[in-house]
């Protein structure tokens, strides 16, 4: 080979690698956690952003960088509340797909913030990095921060959970905590809140969703589903389950649409179902395969706002 030659050769190297290196970006949903106005309660929304390498799959600092970045600006401020304090800056970001984890550390230019603030900032930050494919984790490093909590250990989603278990709702051997999703007060955004069902029974999960809030949560959510309509567990298998919304009134499709999500976020949730079939007046059957998508990031789907 004549030196000219090789020499083109060697320099052909870099670009190729270039290429294969560079992955394109491209606009995708993932789902993020602000709070209500009164911090009472998280609220998962579904933003899109646009994104280098593949949400379902992600391996990169860079990325979890990005998402997390979108907790810092609300374009609803009145109906979410940002939970990250201001000057909070995400560093040492691990991704440990092996141990299902996301580690990183949390440093301020002001080390000081309240008891209440650092609560919600780490359920923002877990529930929205947990939401994310493969992970169940977040190992936290206070950084910076004068913290009396303990971050000695992975913090999973289970801590940070809408829990409104009343004193009068007892959770015995036969119980287990699930979801519902009702309505934030305004009636803008579907929230799940953890309420005690009798175990991976849907007809108990389906009761306590229809009956709507009760007791205290009452102040702070409404019900999802309208009064005249009713919800019906056609069939049920292993994997598989139908379920018919129906009235004897002429309801507004609307209230139809809100129903199915909620039903489906509630079932859903509960990790029994591959599959799920609903049957709605109007709009014939419509299967829903819960291994290919994730019902999350078509709920309170909003327009996200530029970050700095």
């Amino acid at each position: 080979m004549n030196i000219k030659k090789k020499y083109k050769n060697l320099m052909t190297i870099p670009f190729v690698l270039l290429i294969l290196s560079c992955t394109k970006a491209s606009e995708q949903s993932v789902v993020i956690y602000y709070s209500d106005p009164e911090a009472m309660y998280f609220i998962p929304v579904s933003i899109k952003i646009t994104l280098k390498g593949d949400v379902e799959n992600i391996t990169t600092a860079k990325e979890v960088t990005t998402i997390l970045e979108q907790l810092k600006v609300s374009n609803d401020e009145k109906s979410l509340r940002v939970c990250i304090p201001k000057g909070i800056t995400f560093d040492n970001i691990e991704v440990l797909p092996y141990k299902k984890e996301i580690d990183l550390t949390l440093n301020s230019e002001k080390p000081k913030i309240g008891d209440n603030d650092e609560q919600l900032m780490i359920g923002s930050i877990v529930n929205t990095l947990t939401d994310l494919k493969g992970f169940t984790t977040v190992k936290i490093n206070a950084g910076n921060l004068k913290s009396d909590m303990d971050y000695s250990e992975p913090i999973s989603r289970d801590s940070y959970r809408n829990n409104w278990l009343s004193t009068s709702e007892e959770v015995d051997k036969k119980s287990s905590m699930s979801n519902v999703y009702w309505f934030s007060k305004d009636k803008k955004y579907l929230v799940p809140v953890t309420v005690p069902i009798i175990k991976n029974d849907v007809t108990s999960l389906l009761k306590v969703l229809k009956s709507g809030p009760q007791g205290s949560k009452k102040h702070f959510f409404e019900n999802s589903i309208a009064p005249d309509l009713d919800i019906i567990m056609k069939a049920v298998n292993l994997n598989h389950i139908d379920i018919e919304i129906k009235s004897k009134h002429n309801l507004a499709k609307e209230s139809y649409d809100i129903a199915k999500k909620a039903v489906l976020m509630s079932i859903s949730e509960l990790n029994v179902f591959d599959t799920v079939k609903f049957i709605l007046p109007n709009s014939g059957e419509d299967l829903i395969d819960l291994k290919k998508t994730n019902p999350r990031k078509e709920l309170n789907e909003i327009k996200v706002l530029a970050t700095n």
